[in-house]
């Protein structure tokens, strides 16, 4: 580069950082030279404009720094990830296999995984998991010889209500058992399944919405079904079913509403009595031959808001986990609603939050005990019975990684309140203790909740655990979700 005097003074040279002036009538302008767009001198510090294109980051590796008119990109091979193209600015992250998945091919630095599926216990599509999740709606699982059901949700639907039944048998094959709407819950029967729900009557007269119990053998047939109720104004909201000494329990949320279908507004027009409105807790029970089911009401208050489990435990009590509405401080943004307004005495003067509580009730319907869990937003509870007349109840708020291991005992007793790993979202009772199971991690536990050895899988998307049972064949059953992608496995999966 030179630099040139036209007033007749000698030239005089710089180095080639690029800079050039002239003078006239004693003044200098000065002109900055670099190298284009894309590329870059070598050597800034010669005296001569040296200018190369940027070097091409080839797939494999990406730009850590980008290039400028003095130094070249910084490549940087992929070491988690993997870029296809030439010049990318970082490494895209390598696909990793569901637990129903195996490596169809390997990841590299130009290339993403591949999956494939595993043989056997093909994945399901479903819509919204478990009582408590958004992502799926998907139900605990049940086992009978046949394999292991479980109720799945294709469609949009209300809370606590399946539409299909699913079934894996022992060799991993799928077959759709029933399709429908309002399945609230089921239980096994020997080598038959029996479920609870509600029909919905809807004419131009008349809009309802009956319980019902019915017993399905394997091959779909329905031996007997019998409504629970025969008032047209008792609506079913919630039921729960369990099966003790070839006993059927179910205990069910009702209530009574004198509710019309209004076609020329194209909706459901319902009273608005307050005193008619209060939601009850009913139990009814049937022998195997669908005999009985005579109304017990447990509990008849408007506060209960849902039923999340029941079972019943070796000694014949009945537990019942449940959310119920109490009061609570009102929010800070009471301070500005108006007194006079029907939103704040709703929200503010009659301000309610959910607590869940485990109920136990004698088999003549008599309460025995309450166990209070706490105040979540929406729990997972899960109850489990033992062989001896205890119950566990896991406790788990939905936004919250605080899970809580009770185990209840008769007339109120709580024999365990541990307090388990953020990881446990589910579990299930095995011949030596207890098994859990959280998004990628398995483990083995005594009867007091102490882990005695865990497994945690590595190479796998971490999925939500929705529910563990022991197969028809001894072996553990894993039910498990991806968004809208539910699976049923074996553990281990071998």
């Amino acid at each position: 580069m030179d630099a040139t005097n036209t007033g007749g003074r000698p030239g005089t040279a710089f180095g080639a950082g690029g800079l050039s002036f002239s003078s006239s009538s004693g003044g200098f302008s000065f002109t900055s030279q670099s190298c284009p767009a894309g590329s870059y001198d070598p050597d800034p510090d010669d005296d001569t404009l040296e200018c190369q294109p940027w070097t091409d980051c080839a797939p494999g590796s990406y730009i850590a720094t980008f290039g400028s008119p003095e130094h070249d990109h910084v490549c940087v091979p992929c070491t988690d990830g993997f870029t296809v193209e030439t010049n990318q600015r970082s490494c895209a992250p390598w696909t990793l296999c569901g637990f129903h998945q195996l490596e169809a091919s390997p990841a590299t630095p130009t290339a993403d995984r591949t999956c494939k599926p595993k043989d056997g216990f093909p994945v399901y599509n479903d819509l919204g998991g478990y009582y408590y999740s958004y992502s799926h709606r998907s139900g605990p699982l049940t086992v009978t010889p046949q394999g292991t059901h479980q109720l799945v949700d294709q469609y949009s639907s209300y809370e606590a209500q399946y539409t299909s039944i699913i079934r894996y048998t022992p060799e991993g094959e799928l077959n759709v058992l029933a399709e429908g709407r309002q399945i609230a819950d089921m239980a096994a029967l020997g080598q038959d399944l029996v479920l609870v729900g509600w029909n919905l009557i809807s004419d131009s007269t008349e809009f309802s919405e009956i319980g019902y119990v019915q017993r399905r053998t394997p091959t779909g047939n329905i031996p007997w079904q019998h409504p629970l109720a025969t008032a047209d104004k008792d609506h079913w909201s919630h039921a729960r079913v369990a099966v003790f000494d070839d006993e059927i329990y179910v205990v069910s949320r009702i209530v009574e509403l004198d509710c019309k279908y209004d076609a020329s507004g194209g909706g459901v027009v319902c009273n608005d009595d307050p005193g008619s409105q209060i939601p009850r807790v009913a139990l009814q029970v049937f022998n195997s031959q669908g005999q009985g089911g005579q109304e017990i009401t447990l509990d008849e208050d408007t506060s209960i808001t849902g039923i999340l489990d029941m079972t019943v435990a070796s000694d014949g009590q009945i537990y019942v986990a449940l959310t119920r509405a109490v009061p609570a401080e009102p929010p800070e943004s009471c301070e500005n609603i108006d007194e006079t307004s029907d939103y704040y005495e709703i929200y503010c003067l009659n301000a309610k939050q959910d607590e869940t509580a485990v109920l136990e009730f004698s088999p003549a319907g008599d309460q025995q005990g309450e166990h209070v869990l706490g105040l979540p937003l929406a729990p997972v509870v899960k109850l489990m019975p033992t062989t001896e007349d205890t119950v566990y109840a896991l406790a788990r708020p939905r936004h919250e990684p605080k899970t809580r291991l009770l185990r209840l005992g008769a007339s109120g007793q709580k024999v365990l309140d541990k307090e388990l790993p953020d990881w446990v979202q589910t579990f299930t009772t095995i011949s030596d203790g207890l098994f859990f199971v959280g998004p990628l991690t398995f483990g083995y536990a005594d009867a007091a909740g102490t882990l005695t050895d865990v497994t945690e899988e590595t190479g796998y998307k971490p999925f939500e655990a929705i529910d563990v049972a022991v197969g028809p064949e001894g072996t553990l059953m894993v039910a498990g979700g991806y968004g809208y992608l539910g699976f049923v496995r074996p553990w281990p999966d071998e």
